[in-house]
Order: structure tokens, then C-alpha cells, then sequence
């Protein structure tokens, strides 16, 4: 390479065996321009690749089994059981998620992100119908917005919180209040691809189309290769 250019390369590795969890290069100039725009990308990519709901972190705690783990961990390999049900919507592990997620809840009152994944589970057996019940539906979204408004009130920054009760929000009539709660969401994490993506569906199902769509988009780009997962309804 020439003097003037420069290229970094960052990895992440998991501490327990050596394994490499993400690596990137980055190329550029020497330039102040160029050296201000890799400390940007490799803050966006970090946060996109690495800290999402399905990033690298997730996918390697997931993959790992703790036998016999102890009860003040059982609640976080719940909030793990939610996402691996989500990447693949299996509708037969939404009543054990379910149950495992209200169990969590229960036992841990002040734990947030538990609050919330149930509020969005509750929201998922109204809007992917499973099974569809018209009378059913009404009292699973009052039971997604206490869900998410405990989240909010424990954890009022918490992305996932902020997502649940903006989801419910919108699916109880509520679009104006939904989309100002994902407004204050995208404000406290604007590189929340999940969060982006719901966030701009919304916006563009609630009419506001030019606003949603690029978000949309924006989400895309940035998930890559897990946007088979990111589903709206």
C-alpha cells in the first residue's frame, strides 16, 4: 500500500474459546476526512452487526448450552428462546416462549427486556393468527400495552421496550401516540435495524410513505443477510 493509505482491521473474539465472532477490514486515505469516516463505519457496523436483537453477539449465546444454569440466569435464555423463535416463526414454540416469557416476568418484576418481548409475543398472536381469534384479540393487545408499558416505566431507553409498546400502540387504534414513541426510539438508537424497519413500516402504513419507506430500506441494507427474519405485519 502506499504511505498515504492505511488499511484497519477489526475482529471480535469470544473470550470462553477463541473463536472469531466478526471481522472486518477497513481501507482508506491518511486524510482527516477519511480517517473521521472509518470511526464512523466502524461504530455503525459494530452497532448493526454485532449489537442487534440477531447479531453476532446473539447468535453465539444462543448457540450455547448452559446445563443445569441457575435460576437468576433462566430469565435472560428466555429473552434468547423469544429470539430464536422470532428468526423463524415457528408457531409451535410461541405458546412455550409465551409461557416461558410470563414465568420470567413473574419472577423477575423489574426486569424489562422480559416485559417487553412478552408484550411483542402477545402482539405476535394477534397479527400472525395463531390460531386467529377476532374476540380473542382485544384482550391480548390490553395485555401487550401493560407488557410494554411496564417495560417502558422500568427501563424508559430500552429499544425493545420502546418497539413492544409502539407495535401495541398502532394495533390498538393509537397511530399518532405509536408513532411518537418510535419517534423517541429512533432518537435514542438510530442504528437499531429492528427497531428502523418496524419503526418505518409504520410510518409508511400510517400514511406517511415518503418518511417510512427509506427507513425500510435503510433496515434492509443494514441487516443484509438476516432480513429473511425482519417480517412486518
Amino acid at each position: 500500500m502506499l504511505d498515504e493509505s492505511f488499511r484497519f482491521r477489526v475482529r471480535m473474539l469470544n473470550r470462553a474459546d477463541g473463536s472469531v465472532l466478526w471481522a472486518h477490514s477497513y481501507d482508506g486515505t491518511t486524510r482527516v476526512p477519511d480517517l473521521l469516516k472509518v470511526q464512523s463505519d466502524i461504530a455503525a457496523d459494530v452497532a448493526t452487526s454485532l449489537a442487534q436483537a440477531y447479531g453476532a453477539i446473539f447468535e453465539a449465546d444462543a448457540k450455547r448450552v448452559v446445563p443445569g444454569a441457575p435460576n437468576d440466569r433462566a430469565a435472560y435464555f428466555c429473552t434468547l428462546s423469544y429470539y430464536s423463535y422470532r428468526a423463524g416463526f415457528d408457531p409451535e414454540a410461541l405458546p412455550s416462549v409465551r409461557s416461558c416469557l410470563e414465568k420470567a416476568a413473574e419472577r423477575f418484576p423489574g426486569y424489562a427486556t422480559a416485559w417487553a418481548l412478552l408484550s411483542l409475543i402477545y402482539i405476535d398472536e394477534v397479527r400472525f393468527r395463531y390460531p386467529f381469534d377476532s374476540a380473542g384479540s382485544s384482550p391480548l393487545i390490553d395485555r401487550a400495552l401493560a407488557a410494554a408499558a411496564r417495560a417502558v416505566e422500568l427501563e424508559p431507553t430500552n429499544v425493545r421496550a420502546l418497539q413492544a409498546q409502539m407495535i401495541a400502540l398502532y394495533f390498538n387504534g393509537e397511530i399518532d401516540a405509536a408513532m411518537r414513541v418510535g419517534s423517541r426510539g429512533m432518537t435514542i438508537n438510530p442504528n437499531d435495524t429492528v427497531f428502523l424497519g418496524e419503526y418505518g413500516y409504520r410510518l409508511a402504513l400510517s400514511g406517511k410513505w415518503a418518511e417510512g419507506c427509506p427507513l425500510v430500506e435503510e433496515a434492509r441494507k443494514s441487516i443484509r443477510g438476516l432480513w429473511p427474519i425482519m417480517r412486518w405485519d
